[in-house]
This record gives C-alpha cells, sequence and structure tokens, in this order.
C-alpha cells in the first residue's frame, strides 16, 4: 500500500473516530455543567430565576448571549443543563429557546457582508440570509403571546417527553450514564485537586468549586461543539456539496428533508444556511427554492438539545430539549400550511434585499438593533430594576 493509499484510507477513519470523541467530551460537558450547577446552591438560581422571571427578558437574553458566541447548539445545550440542574424551570427556559432561534441567524448576515463591494450580488445575498431571520422572528411572534397564554409548547414537549420515558416525575435512566460518569468524575477530581493546589493544599468547596467546575464545562462544552462542526464539515463537504448540485431545489418536501439532515449531521444550522448565501448572490437561488431547506435546517439543529439531554437523567431536561423541536416544527407546520403566512418571508426578505441597494448600511443597522442593541438593552434594565 502506497503512502498517498494509507492517508486516503486512514484519514476518514481518524476523521470518524475525531467525531465520537468530541461527542463523547460533549456530553460530559453536560453533565458536569449540571453537577457544577447543584455546587453553586440557591444563591445561583436565585440569581438566574430575577434574570429571566420576565418571559420577554429570557427572549432577549437567548437572542444576546446566542449572537455573542454565534451557535444555538451551544446556548440550547447550557439550557439543558441549567433545568435538568433545577436552575431554570421548564417554562422559564421556553423563551430563552425562542430567543436562541432568532440570535443564531446572526451567522449568515455576517456571511452576507462579505458580497457588500458589488450592489447586486449583496442584495441578493442579504435577500437570502434574511431568510433565516425572518422566518425565526414570525414564528416567535406567533409562538410566543400563544405559549404565554396556553403554555402550548411546555405542554406538548412534556406530554412527548411522558410518552418517550414512560413517567411523570422523577428521574429519567441515562443509556449515557455508564459512559460519561467516569469521565465526569475524572474532571471533577482534576478541577478539584487543582483548586487544592492554589489554595496550598486546603480543600475548596462550596461556590468557589461550583463556579470552577461551571467554568471548565462550559469551556469543554464550547470548545468541543465547535471542534465537532468544524470536523463533520471537513468530514462531509464534497457529500454536501454533491447534495446541494443534485438533490436540493427539486421539490419543497425534499428541499426541507436535505436541509434537516444535513444540519442533523453537521450539527450547526448556522453552518447549512451559510451555504445559500454565496448560492443566492450568484443568483444560481431563488428565495422561493431556498426557503424550504432553510426551514428543515431549524428542525435538524434541535438534534443537539435532545442528545445534550440524553446525557442527563432528568426529564425535564428532555422537556425543554423537545420544546425547542416541537417550536420549529411548529412553525415549518404554519408557513407550509397558510400560504399567506409561508409567503410572507420571502416578501420579507426580498424587500429587505432591495432597501439595502439604496444604503448599504442598514445592514449594520439592522444586525446592531436585531442582535445586540435591543435585547442587551432589555437584559441591561431588568439587572438594573431589579436591584
Amino acid at each position: 500500500m502506497t503512502t498517498a493509499t494509507w492517508k486516503s484510507w486512514a484519514r476518514p477513519r481518524l476523521q470518524v473516530v475525531l467525531v465520537f470523541a468530541l461527542l463523547y467530551l460533549f456530553l460530559v460537558s453536560i453533565k458536569l455543567m449540571g453537577s457544577g450547577f447543584e455546587t453553586l446552591g440557591r444563591g445561583f438560581a436565585n440569581l438566574l430565576e430575577r434574570t429571566v422571571a420576565n418571559p420577554a427578558v429570557g427572549l432577549a437574553l437567548g437572542v444576546l448571549v446566542t449572537s455573542l458566541v454565534h451557535s444555538s447548539s451551544t446556548v440550547t445545550s447550557i439550557v439543558v443543563g441549567l433545568v435538568a440542574a433545577g436552575q431554570l424551570s421548564v417554562a422559564e427556559a421556553v423563551p430563552v429557546i425562542m430567543g436562541a432561534n432568532i440570535g443564531t441567524t446572526v451567522t449568515n448576515m455576517l456571511v452576507s457582508v462579505v458580497h457588500v463591494s458589488h450592489k447586486p450580488e449583496f442584495r441578493r445575498a442579504v435577500s437570502t440570509a434574511t431568510l433565516h431571520d425572518f422566518f425565526n422572528i414570525l414564528t416567535v411572534a406567533i409562538l410566543f403571546p400563544v405559549e404565554l397564554l396556553t403554555g402550548y409548547l411546555a405542554r406538548t414537549a412534556s406530554l412527548v417527553t411522558q410518552l418517550l420515558v414512560g413517567i411523570k416525575t422523577g428521574r429519567m435512566p441515562s443509556p449515557l450514564s455508564v459512559v460519561i460518569d467516569p469521565g465526569v468524575g475524572l474532571l471533577q477530581g482534576w478541577v478539584a485537586d487543582l483548586l487544592r493546589a492554589a489554595a496550598w493544599g486546603r480543600e475548596v468547596q462550596g461556590r468557589v468549586l461550583g463556579l470552577a467546575l461551571v467554568g471548565v464545562a462550559v469551556l469543554l462544552l464550547f470548545s468541543s461543539l465547535l471542534l465537532l462542526v468544524k470536523s463533520l464539515r471537513s468530514l462531509l463537504a464534497e457529500r454536501m456539496e454533491g447534495v446541494l448540485d443534485r438533490y436540493l431545489f427539486t421539490t419543497t418536501g425534499r428541499a426541507l428533508l436535505v436541509g434537516l439532515v444535513l444540519t442533523m449531521l453537521v450539527q450547526s444550522s448556522g453552518v447549512t444556511t451559510s451555504l445559500l448565501v454565496p448560492l443566492g448572490a450568484a443568483g444560481l437561488l431563488t428565495l422561493e427554492r431556498a426557503f424550504p431547506y432553510t426551514m428543515g435546517t431549524n428542525i435538524g439543529t434541535t438534534v443537539t438539545a435532545i442528545l445534550a439531554s440524553l446525557a442527563t437523567d432528568s426529564p425535564e431536561a428532555l422537556t425543554i430539549a423537545l420544546v425547542h423541536t416541537v417550536f420549529n416544527v411548529t412553525g415549518v407546520t404554519l408557513m407550509l400550511t397558510i400560504r399567506p403566512l409561508g409567503r410572507l418571508p420571502i416578501y420579507l426578505a426580498r424587500k429587505m434585499g432591495d432597501a439595502v441597494m439604496h444604503n448599504r448600511a442598514i445592514v449594520l443597522a439592522y444586525i446592531l438593533l436585531v442582535f445586540y442593541l435591543i435585547p442587551g438593552i432589555l437584559v441591561f434594565l431588568s439587572h438594573w430594576l431589579s436591584r
């Protein structure tokens, strides 16, 4: 076997091993984070509850944090960990999940800015990018008041949890605990040893240990998920391009399914929807054909939170993960069955593209206002008023 042949044989297999290793670290980080939150105690829980006590502030927090970290998967996984640790109730977490859905679309907008120097391309790129924005914003506009009045998302997800788990309360047996718990225990021991060494041999407990565990868990979660997305994208890049070229744009159902499956594989709707922006900018893709694919990516991205919930033994964690799925499935169903509503994101995206032809600074103002300034001001005022 030649060196080149060996490399071509070994490389994809090593990439697969790396993907499973990163997935393991991701799941370990979720359980470690729950352990850290439990160690922090009630004081931290009270602070968190004050932050999300107002659903509008919880929504704004989800938008802001996701816009900053550019990953709804990271934010929803953290929310799952908080719910599993009892730091957030399902009802308190639902608006944060909705906000994360809006915040994740900032990646598309930033990708569209690459085409700013060429007006026609920029118009098409912005229109393609904002399809994701307007789908999520409209879905939140419809389902946020519905959730406040009826608890539709939480109730539906709770019902599905009961059907899947077979219990209404108590703990959920985690099929992954056998392999995850040793990794969690090892990291807890390392963190405790490091703190003990830093404290000259004295035991460190309480909030200091809890904060350290949470910090390590969030760092591990963020880095493992980031590397996982990159590894999957590298592993599947050629196959993704082939699928996009041959299968994506034939029918609404197929486009939706391709978007769903690709996002499940890559674990990032930001990556899979960003693929459309250069195609749209080049005039190779109409908004009507891009929209079903975009909706599919929204459903596919919910798999990450479900995986995270499986690392816990909490039915509530599974429920909030399923809230993410129910939210996106409901939004897609509404867009597909109510035709005027389904045409609205396309209409708004096209209008946004026309607007940037007259003033390209509109995109910068839109990004700053929607993703950072408005949610940031709401979160700041909430903290200031609650002091």
